[in-house]
């Protein structure tokens, strides 16, 4: 156990522990974080977890992007308990070298939904193969 969260160690399963959420957070489960979640809050982080495990990550992110505006649109609030935190702890621990899925889920803490929004769209653009370099400059323009 750290941080609050509870580290399992689970055989894949393709109905209970899917292998696609399985790898992409090894220990942690989704429906840990995602359970009382708004439907469309729950996708949008549903779609970040999985789309390093899946064969279509702009397809997931993109799904993500669409999911995250929505519930924006719709000011539907973003209340975590103590126990999703302390998953998101972790998530930003595992996420460490990957500098916007460490962002989305630092904005995910604090339900800002344009910090998230821009996140996804960053990884997004990484997944098409832009480089950080040409990221950051058109940040910048």
């Amino acid at each position: 156990m750290s941080n609050g969260t509870v580290t399992r160690v689970i055989e894949s399963d393709p109905v209970e522990h899917p292998a696609h959420y399985e790898l992409s957070h090894p220990g942690l489960e989704c429906i840990d974080l995602t359970a009382g979640m708004s439907f469309c809050m729950g996708n949008a982080v549903k779609y970040v977890w999985r789309y390093r495990s899946k064969n279509k990550p702009v397809e997931d992110l993109k799904k993500a992007l669409w999911y995250t505006h929505y519930a924006e649109n719709r000011n539907e609030p973003v209340a975590l308990t103590c126990r999703q935190l302390g998953i998101i702890n972790e998530l930003q621990h595992q996420s460490q070298t990957k500098q916007y899925e460490f962002q989305f889920w630092n904005a995910l803490r604090f339900g800002d939904y344009p910090k998230m929004r821009r996140a996804i769209a960053m990884m997004i653009r990484l997944v098409e193969g832009k480089n950080i370099d040409d990221i950051n400059q058109e940040l910048e323009s």
